[in-house]
């Protein structure tokens, strides 16, 4: 080759073990599961804290008169029986997914759905006989002794001013408050998630740990 040659040589100044360790795939790769399930973790629990914080702020519509009298609150999803409020619970399924809201197979969870979607349920002839039979209680012409079951239960919430349901109410509408949909949705919320995840995902980069700021 004619004209000038250009000679160079390459000398190790330090930091090539930390190097090795960054463009290591193994390293590299365990280092980016750990961190994002680090982040992703953290996530779950910052969701499960803002939907009871949805809970507690109220959800409308506004609970109904017999739900007001039933639960001595309201506010809907929560008040003295708030359950669905102790329900929410999370869980890490792998580094880069998780659960959150009300387990399968928890007592609370069918009242979490109806809760969540809001239903539509048909009056029979039992529970038109069960408020009834507490109508009767609360204006002496039973004995609150003798109610068993269900309405047993009621009248241990409220002990009397029941009344009977009327002819012409032949369904229980339960309206949906999505309090999961809006805690998910929340934009601050989001947003604090996308950084935990983008700040887990730049010190996996750098050869770094991430945790959660505090």
């Amino acid at each position: 080759m004619a004209g000038p040659k250009i000679t160079f040589s390459v000398r190790k100044t330090g930091g090539w073990a930390r190097f090795g360790a960054l463009i290591d795939p193994a390293k590299a790769n365990g280092r980016m599961r750990s961190n994002m399930r680090n982040a992703t973790s953290h996530n779950a629990k910052l969701f499960a804290k803002q939907i009871r914080k949805v809970i507690q702020g109220g959800v409308a519509p506004a609970n109904a008169a017999l739900t007001i009298f039933i639960k001595k609150s309201s506010k809907p999803l929560a008040g003295p029986d708030a359950l669905l409020f102790k329900a929410i619970a999370h869980k890490t399924l792998d580094p880069y997914t998780a659960e959150v809201g009300v387990k399968k197979g928890d007592a609370s969870v069918n009242s979490a759905m109806v809760a969540h979607e809001g239903a539509r349920i048909p009056v029979t002839p039992s529970m038109r006989a069960m408020f009834a039979y507490l109508a009767d209680a609360s204006d002496g012409n039973r004995s609150p002794g003798v109610l068993t079951g269900r309405a047993a239960e009621l009248w241990r919430k409220r002990p009397g001013g029941w009344k009977a349901l009327k002819k012409s109410t032949t369904h229980i509408v339960v309206p949906g408050r999505p309090f999961i949909k809006l805690a998910i949705e929340d934009k601050s919320a989001r947003k604090t998630a996308a950084r935990n995840w983008s700040y887990a995902y730049a010190a996996a980069l750098a050869g770094k740990v991430w945790k959660a700021q505090r």
